[in-house]
């Protein structure tokens, strides 16, 4: 590895001015930040935007209100890592505190793909939901949406990834990236579906906050504005509530950091969406619940861990057997006997290590074609 060395001459004045730590200094004096902009970074205020200054807040509302009123059948169909299952979660204790029973899906990574399909939500017209809320998911998935309009079901997108061209027919759209009054757009998909959330309830609740600042930390947004608030915030109640189904995946009493979170609880939590084989994902939405039950939530805590154990060992277990060209700018490597839900951590581990974009590829034979994960550098 290389390292370039820096000149800093004002790191003594930084510490002094703004009464911050060395390295904190050092980073500031770095990226050149300006006054304002330290200012907002040292901030304890708490920063949270009004959920009415997204674009379609009102007409989400109204169709869910109305839903609820003619007592339609409503499904929440959220993803398979962290930020798609917390916000999955937080829909669907909403809507209990509502008085309200919906139904729920996390796909499968490997039978549904990524996001809504066809083949779902013709299984749900099929069940009687007429409304479908997508968390975490829903902004490009174009032609399953047409295909639901055309069964006669609403879609009502909630997502955080990049837009395509053309916008989905949906009912309506709840995206910081199409809100022009929406002042800062980089929150995660938890986040966004916890601003619909406090907006049903009339009220923030901690623990549902405390799920969005979880998934907020698992999908690496920046930590800036709202996100360093409910970070910040998520933490201070992690460890004054000691909520139960963040403890059992401890597994012993510490105190809540963003590492701990990172290392120990995340990992397990993601690890469930990437080996479905051994737990279906939809398991941790129940066990993110605030009732349930304690035994209930002691066994998934149990697997959780082993699943983690067998996802790092099946991580660690490639990573030995790929040989890597140093000359080479780049790490390229294909194989038949990868596990497709560990690619992106192989490919992560591998680019960390030797700072060179990696690009891993698993041949499936059933299809007959490659599944690949990539990372880069900066």
């Amino acid at each position: 590895m290389k390292y370039q060395p820096y000149l800093l001459t004002k790191t003594e004045y930084l510490m002094n001015h703004y009464h911050t730590n060395s390295l904190l200094s050092k980073v500031i004096e770095f990226n050149q930040y300006d006054e304002e902009y330290i200012h907002s970074m040292l901030s304890n205020r708490l920063i949270y935007h009004d959920y009415s200054l997204f674009e379609d807040a009102d007409i989400t509302l109204d169709r869910i209100h109305q839903a609820i009123e003619d007592q339609e059948k409503i499904c929440i169909y959220g993803d398979y890592d962290c930020d798609g299952i917390m916000a999955t979660t937080i829909l669907v204790q909403t809507f209990k505190e509502l008085g309200v029973e919906v139904g729920y899906h996390i796909p499968n990574r490997f039978d549904d793909g990524y996001g809504l399909n066809i083949d779902r939500v013709l299984q749900m017209s099929q069940k009687g939901y007429s409304l479908i809320i997508t968390v975490d998911n829903g902004i490009t998935c174009n032609n399953a949406i047409d295909y639901a309009n055309e069964l006669g079901i609403d879609i009502i997108v909630t997502d955080h990834h990049a837009l395509k061209d053309e916008l989905p027919d949906a009912a309506a759209i709840l995206h910081t990236q199409i809100s022009y009054e929406y002042p800062f757009k980089e929150i995660c998909g938890a986040f966004v579906a916890y601003k619909l959330a406090a907006a049903l309830l009339e009220r923030q609740d901690k623990y549902l906050y405390t799920l969005a600042s979880i998934a907020t930390i698992s999908d690496c947004m920046p930590l800036l504005d709202e996100n360093r608030s409910i970070v910040k915030r998520g933490l201070m109640f992690m460890n004054s509530e000691h909520y139960p189904s963040l403890e059992m995946l401890i597994g012993k009493s510490q105190q809540y950091s963003t590492q701990l979170l990172n290392f120990t609880i995340i990992p397990k939590i993601n690890s469930i969406g990437r080996l479905p084989e051994y737990c279906n994902p939809n398991i941790m939405v129940k066990y993110f619940l605030k009732d349930t039950d304690p035994l209930f939530r002691a066994q998934v805590a149990k697997k959780c861990n082993e699943v983690n154990e067998t996802r790092k060992k099946l991580t660690s277990d490639a990573i030995d057997t790929i040989k890597v060209n140093e000359d080479e700018p780049f790490i390229f490597y294909y194989s038949d006997h990868l596990h497709n839900g560990i690619l992106g951590l192989i490919a992560g581990r591998l680019t960390s290590h030797y700072k060179k974009p990696t690009f891993i590829l698993n041949y499936n034979k059933e299809k007959r074609h490659y599944i690949g994960s990539c990372r880069s550098i900066e």
